[in-house]
Order: C-alpha cells, then sequence, then structure tokens
C-alpha cells in the first residue's frame, strides 16, 4: 500500500499512468481519494524519513 500526497487529481492520475504503472510487475492500480482537504499546512511530516536528530525539521514547500 502507497500513500501519496499529490497537488491534485491530475498530478495523481500522471503519477499513476506514467510513474507507478511503468514499474515491472506493477499490472494494474486501485485508489481512493478523498474529496476534501484533510492538511491544511505545506508542510510534509517526514520525521520517520530525516530520524531523531532532525525530528524538529521539516522539509515545506512553498505555496
Amino acid at each position: 500500500m502507497l500513500r501519496i500526497a499529490a497537488a491534485d487529481l491530475r498530478a495523481l492520475s500522471d503519477f499513476i499512468s506514467r510513474d507507478l504503472l511503468g514499474i515491472p510487475g506493477v499490472d494494474n492500480v486501485k485508489s481512493s481519494t478523498t474529496p476534501t482537504r484533510i492538511k491544511q499546512s505545506n508542510v510534509l511530516p517526514l520525521d520517520h524519513v530525516l530520524g531523531p536528530a532532525a525530528s524538529k525539521k521539516r522539509i515545506q514547500f512553498a505555496d
């Protein structure tokens, strides 16, 4: 299972068709979306990737 953050449905569709389905062995994809905004911030919580030393830092994207 993957959890993907996409800017909009077009970006999600492009990712699925261009990138995900291009992986050998991936024959089909089933997805579900949430019709409402669930995250207001432009900061992605990537503490698990950055590690404990960088737990206060977060990757931020411009609006």
